[in-house]
């Protein structure tokens, strides 16, 4: 099976304090995989790690076979929901289009093609009739569901997903876990940051389980057991699982 990712001796670091320390792994095309750990675990700082917004102190990771920024072409990226100011004034279809500007190259305005594309991808989120709304009226739930829209506007290979179930109402997280299902069937590659335990078995069959190193990653029956959690989160939070 060919691989989405492999991350060889990653380590990251912080005013030299490692928040990812010698982390290893090969990620198989066509997965939904979660990345779960406690807070500071450098679940977010990986995913930053592999679309070069962050630079590692030692280490790489490979997307595609390639370590330069070609590949970055097939990656959508979507960002914590809280780390975007709602204020600013765009509408949702301007959010959206922004997921075409990579493939137009510089100075070049989206056209009707792109704007198609824009208004396709808010319908398969059910927020087509919300296009010309302001981004400061959406709810937490509409605003995930525009970035996801952007981030399917990209037409990417993998997708890497920082804590998309956050602060969302239950038909949001059910529409989300359906399009993430239906491109992984499509063959795409879902690396999803994620922090409900309870929700693994329904969402997720391959798990890295993170805190600062790798502990363990693979299908999740194998990996997400009692001793692999105690030693992520400790023995107090794995017995309640």
């Amino acid at each position: 099976m060919n691989a989405a990712l492999v991350i060889q001796e990653l380590t990251v670091a912080y005013q030299k304090k490692p928040v990812l320390w010698h982390v290893n792994a090969v990620i198989p095309q066509g997965i939904m995989m979660a990345v779960v750990g406690p807070n500071g675990a450098g679940k977010s700082t990986l995913l930053k790690t592999a679309i070069q917004l962050i630079k590692p102190m030692s280490g790489c990771i490979e997307l595609f076979g390639q370590n330069h920024a070609s590949a970055l072409q097939r990656v959508a990226y979507v960002p914590q929901r809280l780390s975007i100011d709602w204020t600013f004034p765009i509408t949702v279809l301007e959010v959206v289009l922004m997921g075409t500007y990579a493939s137009l190259g510089w100075f070049v305005r989206p056209g009707h093609k792109e704007r198609k594309r824009a208004l396709d991808a808010l319908q398969a989120v059910e927020m087509d009739t919300y296009a010309d709304t302001s981004i400061s009226q959406l709810s937490g739930g509409q605003q995930q569901r525009i970035f996801i829209a952007r981030a399917l506007v990209q037409q990417a290979d993998l997708y890497l997903m920082d804590e998309p179930f956050v602060g969302i109402d239950a038909p949001t997280e059910l529409l989300i876990v359906s399009i993430m299902q239906s491109l992984r069937d499509q063959g795409k590659t879902m690396i999803i940051v994620h922090h409900d335990l309870q929700s693994i078995d329904t969402h997720f069959e391959w798990i890295m389980l993170l805190n600062v190193q790798c502990i363990a990653y693979g299908q999740r029956d194998r990996v997400f057991t009692q001793e692999n959690l105690a030693k992520t989160y400790g023995k107090h939070v794995a017995m309640r699982i």
